[in-house]
């Protein structure tokens, strides 16, 4: 589902299973931010996760919620020999890891094949409401980054 857009990337936000089955989304290349509690993921799911996500264009994944790291570190083994740039986000609040996603990645056309179209919003059911009220009102977004210290 098409959300908005920023810097003309276009936004998306889809809700990551606990099954963590992946949902090809048809995009070109995109950075996928990941909202999730990996606690309790066996490591051969989270891998199938991000070995499909990177067949399907992830050029960057940004990776948010308990045990994160090791959603980040399953993702740098699934990259292989493919670029893939990638960021956890274990001390920050949930907006604060959307707006780095959303605002701050870049995908360089000269590193990573392919365009820089779009931002996916992967995010487990108990954040997929406030993700979706974040992600729809982009002001707030920018005023919890802003107004953390």
């Amino acid at each position: 589902m098409g959300v908005d857009t920023i810097h003309g990337r276009q936004l998306f936000l889809t809700t990551l299973a606990d099954s963590w089955d992946w949902a090809d989304p048809m995009i070109d290349r995109f950075v996928l931010f990941t909202g999730a509690d990996a606690r309790s993921a066996s490591d051969a799911q989270i891998a199938s996760y991000a070995q499909a996500s990177i067949a399907s264009g992830c050029a960057y994944v940004c990776c948010w919620g308990p045990d994160c790291e090791r959603v980040h570190d399953t993702f740098d083994l699934a990259a292989a020999d493919q670029i893939v740039y990638s960021t956890w986000h274990s001390d920050e609040s949930m907006a604060d890891a959307m707006y780095f996603a959303a605002f701050l990645t870049y995908l360089d056309p000269d590193e990573v094949d392919g365009a820089d179209v779009a931002v996916l919003f992967a995010v487990q059911p108990a954040w997929h409401a406030e993700a979706r009220a974040l992600l729809g009102n982009q002001d707030e977004l920018v005023r919890q980054f802003v107004g953390d210290d």
